[in-house]
């Protein structure tokens, strides 16, 4: 038997439904002018998708075995390492500020800092910050990167707004820089701000139309409390945040990078930089490449599939599934390419469809332009007891790449996991060369 009863379920669902939305003054989102937006931009996409895809595509083999030909022929690719590595300054705030962005979405995705919060804030007679769940986020937060809760200067992560991604701000005297750290993508109006990707003009380019507006939206809302925390402590701006809210910030830090002379006094003076972890892509211009690598950089996991996460991609993607389907090859000849260890014969299946892409996404692109990353890109990859750094080609960032761990290297702690491999293996040659130093004296 049911819990409840329908009618009982019913009424609950309007009770709950009125005090948020009635008493509370709530207004849902479906109705907000955010995800007016959202809608409307969505709309548009699907309606240019189908009229351009109409009548092209069409499929006798079944998804999932085109997609297992797929993953095996990626599966077969070896990716060579750099030979080199982060090191000092670099490897240490590449660590850190991972570990800002990981705070951001709070016990939902660390639970262990749940019961130790829930203490702290239940033993204190007076909350101090907010709300109960606002202190619970502001002691998630201190205890995940070691800031006092003193140095959070506001915290923007509970409800939910289409275009505007939870936030907070902080103050870390470790590396004297005033620190806005962007959330990534946890509720449903995250999720609509990421499918809203049509392109619209954005400092002399081309951005993804809700990360975009997002930037926008959180620049209007921080301008206020950056210039007073950067005029109070006289440190520099650092921009960071994990996949949404990753691409979030590299806009905003191209458009304070961009529009420098506009800023104010405090927002001139002060260094900006932004460590993006696992956006996608998010802007588009031929001009940019290389222009901000000092300032902007983005890390990349493994087979990470959010950065390589564009329409121009996911259009890439289609593409290289028509492919296969036209492979003349049976079903069961399909499967058991998929099973077989061996790998010759798919791959000589396989060797025209780079020249096949080449031919099919010219068109396409001309209506959607493709978005790369912005500033320095390194690709890491943890192997063993040790993480590397991957040698880099323009196949990597304007395909689809598919493989087997495409969701699990995008997750935040597997991108601590990889980044403090980096920060360790620092340690260790700092300690061999005191220990040799030593040695020699």
């Amino acid at each position: 038997e049911w819990p409840l009863r329908p009618g009982s379920t019913v009424c609950c669902g309007v009770l709950w439904l009125t005090s948020r939305y009635y008493i509370l003054g709530r207004v849902p989102i479906f109705l907000t002018p955010q995800y007016r937006e959202c809608a409307e931009v969505v709309r548009l996409l699907l309606h240019n998708i189908k009229a351009r895809l109409k009548g092209k595509y069409s499929y006798r083999y079944p998804l999932i075995v085109n997609l297992g030909l797929l993953l095996k022929h990626y599966s077969t690719k070896t990716f060579t390492t750099t030979g080199e590595v982060p090191t000092g300054s670099l490897a240490f705030k590449l660590s850190r500020y991972m570990d800002f962005a990981a705070a951001s979405y709070g016990v939902l995705f660390y639970p262990k800092h749940a019961k130790s919060s829930f203490q702290r804030v239940m033993n204190s007679a007076k909350y101090g910050v907010g709300s109960f769940t606002t202190t619970v986020s502001v002691n998630v937060i201190s205890e995940m990167t070691g800031i006092t809760p003193n140095n959070i200067v506001v915290t923007q992560l509970i409800g939910e707004s289409a275009l505007r991604p939870g936030y907070y701000i902080c103050i870390d005297d470790a590396t004297r820089s005033v620190v806005l750290v962007i959330r990534g993508t946890l509720t449903l109006s995250d999720a609509l701000t990421d499918i809203t990707c049509l392109s619209k003009e954005f400092v002399g380019g081309l951005a993804h139309h809700g990360i975009s507006v997002s930037a926008e939206s959180i620049y209007s809302e921080t301008k206020v409390i950056l210039e007073n925390a950067l005029t109070r402590t006289g440190y520099d701006l650092v921009l960071c945040g994990h996949s949404l809210g990753a691409g979030t910030a590299v806009l905003l830090a191209l458009y304070l990078l961009e529009n420098r002379g506009l800023l104010s006094e405090a927002l001139q003076k002060c260094d900006v930089s932004c460590y993006a972890y696992a956006p996608p892509p998010v802007f588009y211009n031929p001009d940019c490449p290389g222009k901000w690598d000092d300032k902007i950089v983005t890390v990349v996991n493994g087979s990470d599939i959010i950065p390589r996460a564009s329409l121009a991609n996911t259009y890439s993607l289609l593409l290289q599934m028509q492919y296969i389907e036209k492979l003349e090859l049976s079903f069961w000849e399909r499967c058991s390419l998929i099973v077989d260890k061996k790998t010759d014969k798919l791959e000589q299946e396989m060797e025209g469809m780079e020249d096949y892409l080449i031919r099919s996404t010219g068109e396409f692109e001309l209506e959607f332009k493709p978005l790369h990353h912005v500033g320095r890109v390194l690709w890491v990859e943890r192997r063993a007891e040790e993480a590397v750094l991957l040698q880099q080609s323009k196949f990597e960032w304007e395909r689809s790449f598919i493989g087997y761990r495409i969701l699990a290297d995008h997750w935040p702690h597997e991108y601590q996991k990889t980044l403090k491999m980096f920060v360790k293996d620092v340690n260790k040659d700092v300690a061999n060369d005191d220990s040799a130093s030593q040695g020699t004296s």
